[in-house]
């Protein structure tokens, strides 16, 4: 009997230990597949996003950048956080952007 107390404790404790494990998931952050690539908008705005968490932004600024609580964040070298809202169209062939501090959007084509 004592056995199996001891057991019904453990699996308690283990159930209890692991279920905040999925609490924080939306806040994770990760990249979107989608966002790979080079995008342009005009001739002078380019961003290039690569699968490793690298991009090149705006006019060649090195950067990281990741999707988080469902924006994209881009990390300029230097230290510069930038956050963007963000939604694709025409099948993922269109990005829209939108830099949440100042409002100022991008509509960028993937090349």
């Amino acid at each position: 009997m004592e056995k199996q107390v001891a057991l019904v404790v453990t699996l308690i404790i283990l159930f209890v230990g692991l279920s905040g494990c999925n609490e924080n998931i939306s806040t994770q952050s990760y990249i979107d597949e989608r966002l790979i690539g080079t995008w342009k908008q005009g001739e002078s705005v380019t961003f290039i996003f690569f699968s490793d968490g690298m991009c090149s932004y705006l006019y060649g600024a090195p950067a990281t950048y990741s999707i988080k609580d469902e924006n994209l964040v881009i990390i300029v070298e230097g230290g510069a956080i930038l956050t963007f809202d963000y939604s694709f169209s025409n099948n993922d062939n269109a990005l829209h952007l939108t830099y949440i501090n100042i409002g100022t959007e991008f509509n960028l084509i993937k090349q």
